[in-house]
C-alpha cells in the first residue's frame, strides 16, 4: 500500500543581508498550499504567497526579541535582494532534491 504523508524536506538558507538569519525552507509545495494562490499573470501578491508557503520557521524578531510570524506583512519588510536570494535558494533546493531522489 502507498504511504501518503509529507515527504517534503527542509534546509536552512542564511540572507546574505541579514547576517545569522535562519530561514528553513520546504523543498516543495503540497496540493492545498498552491490552490490558495491567485495566479493571475503578473501578480506580485501571488509571487509573496508563492515564497510564504516555502518558509518552515525563520529566526526573525522584533525590537523587543520576539519571534515574527510568517506571513506575508513580514516578508516584505525583506529587502529585494534578500528576497530575491531566498526565492533562487528554494528553486536551487528544489532541484537538488529532485537530482538526488
Amino acid at each position: 500500500m502507498p504511504i501518503l504523508k509529507d515527504f517534503r524536506k527542509t534546509k536552512f538558507v542564511e540572507l546574505k543581508a541579514y547576517p545569522d538569519s535562519k530561514i528553513e525552507v520546504y523543498n516543495s509545495l503540497l496540493v492545498m498550499d498552491s490552490i490558495t494562490i491567485d495566479w493571475k499573470e503578473e501578480n506580485r501578491e501571488a509571487n509573496l504567497d508563492y515564497v510564504l508557503m516555502f518558509i518552515k520557521s525563520w529566526n526573525f524578531t522584533n525590537e523587543k526579541g520576539e519571534i515574527l510570524e510568517i506571513k506575508k506583512d513580514n516578508l516584505k519588510l525583506l529587502n529585494v535582494d534578500a528576497f530575491t536570494q531566498l526565492s533562487k535558494e528554494i528553486t536551487k533546493f528544489d532541484t537538488e532534491v529532485k537530482k538526488n531522489s
